[in-house]
């Protein structure tokens, strides 16, 4: 189906404009302002149903109409007033067909995809002709069967308006899966630097084994122990020097009172009841001193019985074991960080694998669902590849044949394409694409701009069309 006449009344810079007996090629061509570009606009306004501008309304007028015949047999008359629009749609018999935009979106397709403009346009605008010639959709349905139940459950999806092209749902869905696995990522990161921190504090040739059994209580009351038998050690040594200071007293006591014997026999003969006396106190204190020689004996065998326990070696052994404990401590947390590390990697793996699937598996699925007839167009972020070959780097040639392709693939049973400033190819791109589209069965309006000429001109000609004339 092609168009066979576009009727203009009051359209933007037109009051009154028709254009007819339209053929394959139809060019506009003229300077800047001539109105080539509102025609193409005229055409996609009426068939679509994007909504309506009120500025298309010519100046001072209240009404704007754009009448579109097809194959004469399908009459299309779009009215846009300043605060609404009207829509009939009329067939060969004449009879008004009910829901006449629903009949035009399955007949036309995306008249606003420019094969040519697309050529000439930035990757993130490439994307978005793209996409508004794809409409796809995106579910949270089909993110949660794709991510899995673990990912799912951790995504938000308050936040993203799913009543939106796919795949720019895709991308916000992404993205939140790319912060989530930038904080796994963050937190990986920071365990990782823990665990390297605590791997420094541990001694290298640290064997925590050798302290398996170690008790560190038992070994705090064995020190104690050790203390109160040193202590009762010492004290039996000072009772062994209060005793020999005794038998020292004994002895000198002793030696003096046989010196006062010895004078007494000399000078008082006669004292022998003193004297008796004084040997009578002489042998207690010989008894005395014998009494204290041996308990002393016995003292000193138990001092020199005695061993000083080695309280220094253990106080050193707990102190040993007081800073073992901190590094096995150390080990500990530093094992429980792998183990964290590792369940935490595994969520990362997960999150890869959700974010390779995203960015290649799901938008290749959503762009299945656009039914289009194009093998290998898949693409990543704002990047389109074709046959797995991004389309900056496809040669003129093959950009060219893609963006046709695509053009035809994407019209409905409408067989049109409308092309706007054409004359900023170059000639061997023209000549291709003329050389390209001369047998397609389609129907191409064509702008192109000729500061040269003195208003808006049209040329419709067919198949038979030669040379750069052609387009």
């Amino acid at each position: 189906m092609r168009i066979t006449a576009v009727k203009l009344t009051n359209f933007m810079s037109f009051e009154r404009f028709e254009l007819l007996d339209l053929k394959k090629y139809n060019r506009l061509s003229g300077p800047n302002g001539a109105g080539k570009s509102a025609i193409l606009e005229a055409i996609t306004s009426a068939l679509s149903s994007r909504g309506f501008d009120p500025t298309w309304i010519h100046t001072g007028e209240d009404e704007a109409r754009v009448i579109i015949e097809i194959d004469n047999s399908l009459l299309v008359d779009r009215r846009i007033s300043k605060t609404a629009q009207g829509l009939r749609v009329v067939d060969s018999d004449g009879t008004s067909i009910s829901k006449p935009q629903t009949v035009l979106n399955d007949l036309i397709g995306p008249l606003n995809f420019d094969p040519i403009a697309f050529m000439d346009e930035k990757k993130p605008e490439r994307r978005k002709m793209l996409l508004q010639a794809m409409p796809v959709t995106l579910t949270p349905e089909m993110v949660a069967e794709i991510l899995g139940e673990d990912i799912n459950k951790d995504i938000d999806y308050s936040h993203i308006v799913f009543d939106r092209h796919g795949l720019d749902v895709l991308d916000d869905v992404r993205q939140v899966v790319y912060d989530t696995r930038s904080q796994i990522n963050a937190q990986v990161k920071q365990i990782e630097g823990s665990i390297r921190a605590d791997e420094e504090r541990i001694p290298v040739d640290f064997d925590p084994k050798v302290w398996d059994g170690f008790d560190h209580v038992e070994a705090l009351d064995k020190t104690r122990e050790m203390q109160d038998a040193i202590g009762a050690h010492k004290q039996k040594q000072v009772e062994i020097e209060s005793i020999e200071r005794r038998i020292q007293q004994s002895v000198n006591a002793s030696t003096g009172l046989v010196g006062d014997i010895t004078r007494q026999e000399e000078v008082i003969r006669s004292a022998k009841k003193n004297i008796k006396e004084l040997q009578s106190e002489q042998k207690e204190r010989e008894i005395d001193r014998k009494r204290w020689t041996t308990e002393m004996g016995k003292l000193q065998d138990t001092v020199r019985a005695f061993v000083i326990p080695d309280v220094d070696g253990l106080y050193e052994k707990i102190e040993d074991y007081n800073m073992a404990s901190k590094i096995i401590e150390t080990i500990q947390n530093r094992d429980i960080k792998k183990d964290e590390v590792k369940t935490i990697k595994a969520r990362q793996d997960r999150y890869n694998d959700a974010l390779a699937d995203l960015t290649k598996k799901l938008p290749r699925t959503l762009i299945k669902q656009a039914k289009l007839p194009i093998e290998g167009l898949t693409l990543e972020g704002d990047d389109i590849f074709v046959n797995g070959i991004s389309f900056d780097r496809l040669s003129t040639s093959e950009k060219l044949t893609f963006v046709v392709q695509l053009a035809r693939a994407l019209a409905g049973d409408l067989k049109v394409i409308l092309i706007d400033r054409y004359e900023s190819q170059t000639k061997t791109t023209r000549d291709a694409f003329a050389a390209m589209t001369k047998d397609d069965g389609f129907e191409y309006f064509i702008t192109i701009s000729d500061d040269k000429s003195s208003g808006l001109a049209v040329h419709s000609f067919g198949e038979e069309g030669k040379g750069d004339d052609n387009a």
